[in-house]
């Protein structure tokens, strides 16, 4: 009998692993909440993040809402994560988050949570497969559920080493070993990497700086409009120019040069991102965890603060700069400083779950974080707690280093399941990657029951 399951995403190629075990009667798709794929059951992710959800909505998922009224005590356990969700939802109106976007946020998550209540009880799955960590909307509520109702969940996640993902069954699991049966195998061969040495990296995603959104940009667009369009893109954009020009003003006149005393070097992560919003938990407010920061380190250090140049006026308010003023031991620094330079000279790192935590660490120098970060469990890493002192942040060796990142990669699975993420692989082919996915998918399957 086929296993049943749930689809998240897998827009990318790993959709064709999925094809092949559909074809080989081994999975029958439920449901795939995905964008283009030609499937029977499948629903345009796009369909989650519209506020014509209702009225697009297919008619199978009515049914699913129907399902789900005598299931309250799920409801009302569930509920608890209603901010969780306006603020990954959010991001896809980050210019229009007005009073009743708020509200409207909050009827979205309670239709979407009886729809993703009831799709569980109509569908019966044995899994949901998520193709990212969940941090959209939707999914986060179909992953709770999920949980709540004792469905088995697999989460994937590409990371930054060519053709490597980190896979687990929960959230909660990151920033430990990854998790998939195929690892366990002994006769799999254990392959290393070398790791840089030193602080100075050149990842892919930061090849590429956009231009900030200004009046040359705000006009240009305007123009080009078509004229019965003009009002509405006047509406939707001169906002979005006042609050990026703001923006703008209030960094440029905050930044200083680099401190002659000891300071911690603190890169404020790029947001709306995963990486503050699903993994910084209550640390997705980046000034909160600074103010720890402050609350602990001696009184003639300093904490730098760096934007990062692909940084909107999204969550960059006045009171976001005006809440950072009232610390003293706050100096800010231009972001085109270079971050090798500002963590050669720091004391250590302090981040949410950032890359620049891990180019400290291989340069030798401690870092604190206060989310999952990937590298979390490698020497010189040390874990927020309020009680923190600066007697924690212990030097480490190279070789200390390089082995607890041996037993991090070894437990990584092949592939690719971000189609950004080829260009870091020259050997790229969609028939290994599907090879590798089905793998994956297959060591997965096999530790679920067959219902007969």
């Amino acid at each position: 009998m086929r296993i049943p399951v749930v689809v998240w995403g897998f827009t990318s190629d790993a959709r064709y692993a999925i094809r092949h075990l559909e074809d080989k009667q081994v999975i029958e798709v439920v449901e795939w909440v995905c964008e283009d794929e030609p499937h029977p059951n499948a629903v345009n992710i796009f369909l989650f993040f519209s506020s014509k959800f209702l009225t697009n909505c297919p008619s199978r998922w009515w049914h699913y809402y129907m399902a789900s009224a005598h299931h309250i005590q799920i409801m009302d356990e569930i509920r608890s994560y209603t901010s969780e969700f306006i603020e990954y939802y959010l991001r896809h109106d980050l210019y229009k988050n007005r009073e009743t976007m708020y509200y409207d946020c909050q009827h979205l998550f309670e239709l979407m949570l009886r729809m993703a209540i009831g799709l569980i009880i109509t569908t019966q799955p044995h899994w949901v497969f998520f193709s990212n960590i969940p941090h959209e909307g939707f999914d986060i509520i179909l992953y709770r559920v999920a949980k709540m109702m004792g469905v088995k969940t697999a989460i994937f996640h590409q990371t930054l080493f060519p053709n490597k993902l980190l896979v687990y069954e929960s959230v909660e699991q990151f920033g430990g070993l990854s998790h998939w049966g195929g690892k366990d195998d002994p006769s799999t061969p254990k392959v290393s990497i070398d790791i840089p040495n030193g602080f100075s990296h050149h990842p892919f995603y930061m090849a590429h700086i956009p231009k900030k959104y200004d009046k040359k940009a705000f006009w240009g667009g305007f123009f080009k409009a078509p004229l019965n369009q003009k009002h509405t893109y006047y509406l939707t954009h001169y906002d979005r120019l006042i609050s990026s020009l703001q923006f703008q003003e209030n960094l440029k006149k905050r930044v200083s040069s680099i401190p002659t005393v000891p300071f911690v070097y603190f890169p404020l992560h790029l947001q709306p991102e995963l990486t503050t919003s699903a993994l910084g938990g209550d640390f997705s407010d980046q000034v909160l965890a600074i103010e720890r920061l402050a609350s602990f380190i001696p009184s003639n250090w300093k904490i730098v603060l760096k934007e990062n140049p692909k940084q909107s006026a999204y969550r960059r308010t006045p009171l976001f700069f005006e809440r950072l003023d009232l610390l003293p031991s706050i100096t800010w620094v231009s972001p085109d400083t270079p971050t090798h330079l500002l963590i050669d000279q720091c004391e250590w790192v302090a981040t949410i779950t950032g890359t620049a935590g891990w180019e400290a660490l291989t340069g030798g120098k401690c870092v604190l974080i206060f989310g999952r970060a990937w590298y979390a469990t490698f020497p010189g890493v040390i874990r927020y707690h309020p009680a923190m002192s600066i007697d924690e942040f212990v030097p480490f060796s190279r070789e200390e280093l390089v082995n607890a990142f041996d037993r991090w990669y070894h437990s990584l699975a092949d592939g690719i399941i971000d189609d950004d993420y080829q260009c870091i692989y020259p050997g790229y082919t969609r028939n290994e990657n599907t090879k590798h996915f089905v793998t994956i998918f297959q060591a997965l399957l096999d530790s679920t029951p067959v219902a007969s």
